[in-house]
């Protein structure tokens, strides 16, 4: 409080003990019931020079002068607590970034190791498919289709369609293995990594239809829309036998369900 503060309150102290030692003189002036004459001399008999002017004018010129040094001594009181408030807040919150920051690394190894084994596989893949051009081109065409009847037998390749071949090739590709759809005010969006767009509600039961098939054939985790190893290794299988673009894929993806 400065002085401006201290003047209001030792004023309001000089008033307060002015009133306490002269009480019974003014109340007797104003509310007795006696005669003028009687009230006066009951007010002088009671009431002198040092009541009336000295003793408050002292009073609070004590309050002027103790108030600052009573706010000192608040002051140095209340300084520890408020440092150790202050410390305990500031330890919550570098506990809470710390928890943050082990969080986000946890999550970046384990798409790391997600990112390492899909590249194993393209590589492994890509390898298959050299190995199997250096041979003659009549059996490495007979490879090829062997390995197609194998893969359909056993994952159902050939039950996929071409939007649905699309769809895993996008998850894959530019979802990062996620895929989801959003209702927002204006309709349903779709989502998968850097591409978004609004979809339309037939449509939107034909991709949740699909992704539904793809948990069937176990190419999405259970109650969950993200691929598996298996849907990544399809996804790398039908890139690789297709000399199309994974950008022309793309944008027909997205031309059939934002249409």
């Amino acid at each position: 409080m400065g002085p401006e503060g201290q003047k209001p309150a030792s004023w309001l102290g000089c008033n307060f003990f002015f009133l306490a030692i002269n009480w019974k003189p003014f109340w007797f002036l104003f509310f007795a019931k006696s005669t003028l004459l009687e009230k006066f001399a009951f007010f002088d008999s009671n009431t002198n020079i040092q009541t009336l002017l000295w003793y408050p004018l002292f009073v609070g010129l004590g309050l002027a002068l103790a108030l600052p040094w009573i706010q000192l001594g608040g002051a140095i009181l209340s300084r520890r607590p408020i440092e150790l408030l202050r410390q305990h807040q500031s330890d919550a919150i570098h506990k809470q970034r710390i928890y943050q920051l082990n969080h986000q690394i946890e999550e970046e190894e384990l798409r790391a190791k997600l990112d390492k084994t899909r590249e194993e596989a393209k590589i492994a893949a890509a390898e298959r498919l050299e190995r199997a051009q250096k041979i003659d081109e009549n059996l490495a065409e007979g490879i090829i289709d062997d390995r197609q009847a194998a893969d359909s037998a056993t994952n159902g390749f050939s039950t996929l369609t071409r939007p649905e071949r699309d769809l895993i090739c996008v998850i894959a590709k530019y979802g990062n293995g996620f895929v989801g759809t959003f209702e927002i005010d204006e309709g349903y969006r779709f989502v998968a990594g850097e591409i978004e767009f609004m979809i339309p509600h037939r449509r939107l039961l034909e991709l949740n239809g699909s992704l539904e098939k793809f948990r069937e054939m176990n190419y999405l985790r259970e109650f969950e829309n993200e691929l598996t190893l298996s849907g990544y290794e399809l996804a790398d299988d039908i890139a690789l036998r297709s000399n199309e673009s994974q950008e022309a894929r793309r944008d027909r993806f997205i031309e059939h369900f934002a249409d």
